[in-house]
């Protein structure tokens, strides 16, 4: 097996770079989430301390997704994108920004975000449930790995 990908060797270059992209842009993502909501936390709970659980539960729910991210990243050798310090810069300035805004702007680009980032991964799951139809008709293996993705 690859060191890179959870695919066999034989899986094609384009099955290797889309996943590449895929893991590469979802932990992008995942740290874009994880920063919004630190940015968000501060000013939000001055006025609203009442959100503070919310904000809590909401952030180590990103977390988790971004150290998933990270550790499969690592696991297969991928790079993270070379876009970190701007998406370091943007999301912090829109977590903050919105957070200034007041609740409904914060909690709108909370919605916005979950919601591009849940299309975003339904198009990928739909990529790979089509990649494991193909290969269970082919007779190939799929493997633990790929199924857990």
């Amino acid at each position: 097996m690859s060191p890179h990908l959870p695919f066999p060797p034989q899986r094609s270059p384009v099955h290797r770079d889309f996943l590449d992209s895929a893991l590469r842009v979802n932990q992008a993502g995942e740290l874009a989430a994880t920063l919004i909501y630190t940015a968000q936390t501060p000013p939000l709970l001055r006025t609203h301390p009442h959100l503070r659980s919310l904000m809590q539960h909401m952030h180590a729910q990103e977390a988790t997704h971004f150290a998933t991210f990270n550790t499969l990243l690592a696991r297969h050798r991928i790079r993270p994108t070379l876009l970190y310090p701007v998406w370091t810069a943007a999301a912090t300035a829109l977590g903050w920004g919105t957070a200034m805004l007041g609740r409904e702007a914060a909690m709108a680009c909370t919605e916005a975000v979950e919601t591009e980032i849940g299309g975003h991964y339904n198009g990928q799951v739909r990529v790979l449930l089509e990649w494991m139809r193909e290969m269970e008709a082919k007779g190939e293996e799929v493997g633990e790995e790929i199924r857990e993705l």
